[in-house]
């Protein structure tokens, strides 16, 4: 009989034990709008030491952030502008990224 209940005992000690395991309604892994900026930034500095775009983006001012429904659910668009650049079709970068801060794409079109 007591094995019984010392059975029961511990089956419920690890049956409760497990719940704050499972995330409940409305959890959410999103980032921070300070975390999209960041990665935003990072993906510049990147960009930068790849020698993709010239270094003056270093120093360029955020534009915009925006949530926006991308082709596969949300998506974050952030802008930057840089003046130093002569050509006005490239003084505005756009990056793209997940809820998750995961760098999607890079483009100066704005689509």
């Amino acid at each position: 009989m007591t094995t019984t209940i010392k059975s029961l005992i511990i089956a419920l000690i690890l049956s409760l034990g497990t719940n704050s395991l499972f995330a409940g309604a409305g959890h959410s892994h999103n980032a921070s709008e300070a975390r999209i900026e960041s990665s935003a930034r990072n993906e510049i500095n990147k960009l930068v030491a790849l020698s993709k775009i010239d270094k003056s983006w270093l120093n360029a001012k955020l534009l915009r952030m925006k949530k926006q429904n991308g082709i596969y659910g949300k998506e974050w668009v952030v802008s930057f502008k840089n003046k130093d650049i002569k050509d006005e079709k490239k003084q505005t970068l756009y990056i793209y990224l997940t809820t998750f801060a995961k760098v999607k794409g890079v483009n100066f079109k704005g689509n």
